[in-house]
């Protein structure tokens, strides 16, 4: 905490703001049991929100939601103030065109008439499966790299990978499984990652989203989050599930 003097007087100044990154990211997106209805195709990945600079008042705690995932539908979105990050799409049939779910930052999902393919996670697209491959399955597109819970980067928002099976993209995107009546698989709690997807089984869920806020501070400047830690400094106060960041003097 600052300090400052006026003449013989001494106090502690009260901050006014605290100047954080903050890191949002969406549940991903589930998957049917795909029979005759979406092809197999993979969950999309969350959207993948990341402020270096976001601006918190001392004076106004902060609702912090983080979106879960929901069985056969899309993902939910999470929230952090004025940031909200999208949730994952659910693997789909339009008009006889199979697809894997769109990833909530617009990347798509792969798939045509023959099947669908990866779900698109929040930096690429998804792949499309093979027609003439038994059992190759499209891959979920790759989440997104991002540095704030620790000193490496993370990838949050994979694409899940198609049956067949494909493989999930990086940030928590399930693989898909073959069409053997195998269970279709879930994408990584707390990465916002997309559902695998399946031909003959019950479909996965989407991996939930996840919310971290982290500010350099020699004490601690706010409350709130399900593991709060130090690093190179900085604290940093992790969300897995929804709650109030309500700043400190």
């Amino acid at each position: 905490m600052p300090w400052q003097s006026i003449g013989f007087e001494t106090y502690s100044a009260a901050f006014s703001t605290i100047t954080a990154k903050v890191l949002v990211v969406g549940a991903g997106g589930s998957t049917f049991n795909n029979v005759g209805a979406t092809g197999g195709g993979g969950g999309g990945g969350g959207n993948v929100t990341y402020n270096s600079g976001y601006t918190i008042s001392s004076t106004s705690p902060i609702t912090v939601t983080v979106g879960n995932y929901v069985a056969n539908n899309d993902g939910q979105s999470s929230v952090f103030g004025t940031i909200t990050s999208i949730g994952g799409h659910m693997s789909y049939e339009y008009f006889k065109t199979y697809k894997g779910g769109n990833s909530g930052s617009g990347k798509l999902g792969a798939g045509d008439a023959y099947g669908a393919g990866g779900g698109g996670g929040d930096s690429a697209n998804g792949t499309l499966r093979s027609h003439t491959t038994p059992f190759a399955g499209g891959n979920g597109g790759d989440g997104t790299q991002v540095t704030i819970s620790g000193i490496t980067s993370v990838y949050y928002g994979g694409g899940g990978g198609s049956a067949g099976p494909g493989t999930g993209g990086a940030g928590g995107g399930a693989d898909g499984v073959k069409g053997d009546g195998s269970s279709a698989q879930n994408g990584t709690p707390n990465t916002g990652g997309g559902a695998g997807g399946s031909l003959s089984a019950t479909g996965g869920n989407g991996g939930s989203g996840i919310v971290i806020v982290r500010y350099t501070s020699s004490t601690q400047r706010g409350t709130g989050g399900n593991q709060i830690y130090q690093v190179s400094g900085d604290w940093v106060h992790v969300f897995t599930a929804s709650g109030t960041f309500t700043p400190t003097a």
